[in-house]
């Protein structure tokens, strides 16, 4: 018998006012965000030229400030993928079954297109990324990248299989090799 989803009311997500409630551990994103900061600070001083000329912004943007505005997205991006319901992706709904299809297809569409000739860019002899030209911006992707994500969405369905997670939970320990029928 498949378990009852469990609404956002009953898990306790909505506000008195009606409204979602955020769904974040704010020791996690405290946490989080001190990494980052110090990934910055590191980025920064591996960055400085002692050397060189006075201080230029220009030069500057080239690796911290850059870096602080990747984090700044990482990071805000990671609080919004932590309001998506993950149960979505549960291989015990054919949504979760055809969501994770999908990705999983999108996914190996994209590595197949990085192999075509004037698609995939080759940088020092490997062809791993996809470029967008947006007008004097070029902004570029590898699909490594999302076929990761796409793998652990794979998996995640694979495990929540009933036939396999009885035969996770028969095992105690050690490495396990899970396969279905």
């Amino acid at each position: 018998m498949a378990a009852r989803p469990i609404s956002r009311e009953e898990n306790g997500l909505v506000g008195i006012s009606g409204h979602t409630a955020l769904q974040f551990d704010p020791f996690i994103v405290l946490i989080v965000g001190t990494l980052m900061a110090v990934g910055i600070v590191m980025v920064y001083s591996a960055s400085i030229e002692l050397d060189g000329p006075a201080f230029s912004l220009r030069d500057w943007w080239h690796t911290p400030l850059k870096q602080a505005g990747f984090s700044a997205l990482g990071f805000f991006t990671m609080l919004l993928a932590a309001q998506l319901d993950y149960r979505v992706f549960s291989n015990e709904t054919l949504t979760g079954r055809r969501l994770t299809a999908f990705v999983w297809a999108v996914a190996a569409g994209l590595l197949i297109l990085v192999l075509i000739p004037g698609v995939g860019t080759t940088t020092l002899s490997a062809t791993r990324w996809i470029r967008i030209p947006l007008g004097s911006f070029d902004a570029g992707f590898q699909p490594g990248e999302f076929a990761k994500v796409a793998l652990v969405l794979w998996l995640a369905a694979l495990v929540s299989r009933s036939i396999v997670t009885t035969t996770l939970s028969m095992v105690r320990g050690g490495f396990v090799c899970a396969t279905t029928r």
